[in-house]
């Protein structure tokens, strides 16, 4: 399983589809918005109907 995760799993407390759907959203907009600084916050608010 992908390290990344593992490791939101560990913090959600379980396995599920919209954790996927999540991480692969945030990879997705990392990506897109390109590097940050370190010590800058990057944040998101995402829904879904789930």
């Amino acid at each position: 399983m992908d390290p990344t995760i593992e490791q939101v799993k560990k913090f959600h407390g379980h396995l599920c589809p919209g954790l996927t759907i999540g991480v692969r959203a945030a990879q997705v907009a990392l990506r897109e918005i390109g590097p940050h600084s370190d010590d800058e916050q990057v944040v998101a608010v995402v829904e879904t109907d789930m």
